[in-house]
């Protein structure tokens, strides 16, 4: 009795002594590096100089309805089956926010409009772009990523009541744009850099498609 008395003494300090140096690790251990990451799209010089007739137009850009699963700075990725956030990757904000901020930025370079913005509140606009997001993954097959997607749906329309009820029949625009780019990672680029440089060139080539549209209303 006394020996079993001891056994159990010895397991119980062993016990101790595990879990004091788990512990130990975990207070010591190293903070995970979140790497941040934007959706960076520039106007192609062809974008830049195409004629349009809305040089003296001002526009608001708003991102309306999102998905819930979209509505955070996590970096998405899906499969068939399933959404999950991708470890230690992030947007640097909630991906409605970027999204708002990235376009205002692509179409105000572009040289197409008076002005173009983001903000409530400001100098009075003469249309509203009120962008949905529908897509913004990355597409993972056989636990490898393969592509990344973007998708919006796009209305551009009058900023008031009165300019809406003025409004003709071609003066709203509404377009559905998608693009899937693979995932490149030839020259050296990690995974991360690749990630990120495939959403961008989707994002260059969805607004860029967005543009012609606006441009040819």
């Amino acid at each position: 009795m006394a020996r079993q008395r001891s056994v159990r003494a010895g397991l119980t300090t062993l016990g101790l002594m595990l879990g004091l140096s788990a512990c130990t690790n975990l207070l010591n251990a190293e903070p995970p590096v979140i790497r941040r990451y934007t959706l960076l799209a520039t106007p192609t010089a062809e974008a830049s100089q195409a004629g349009g007739g809305m040089a003296d137009t001002s526009i608001m850009v708003h991102v309306g309805s999102v998905g819930l699963s979209l509505n955070t700075d996590r970096i998405l990725a899906r499969d068939e089956l399933t959404i999950a956030p991708i470890s230690d990757l992030r947007w640097v904000e909630a991906a409605p926010a970027m999204l708002e901020k990235s376009l205002t930025d692509f179409l105000q370079q572009s040289g197409q409009f008076r002005y173009v913005t983001h903000h409530r509140g400001g100098p009075k606009t003469d249309r509203i772009l009120t962008v949905d997001l529908r897509d913004l993954y990355v597409i993972s097959e056989n636990k490898q990523a393969k592509a990344v997607k973007l998708g919006l749906a796009a209305r551009l329309s009058p900023a008031s009541v009165e300019r809406k009820a003025r409004a003709a029949p071609g003066d709203e625009t509404s377009v559905v744009l998608f693009e899937r780019v693979d995932i490149d990672r030839s020259g050296g680029k990690s995974i991360d850099e690749a990630i990120a440089q495939a959403f961008s060139t989707a994002a260059q080539r969805v607004f860029s498609k967005l543009l012609t549209a606006m441009q040819a209303e």
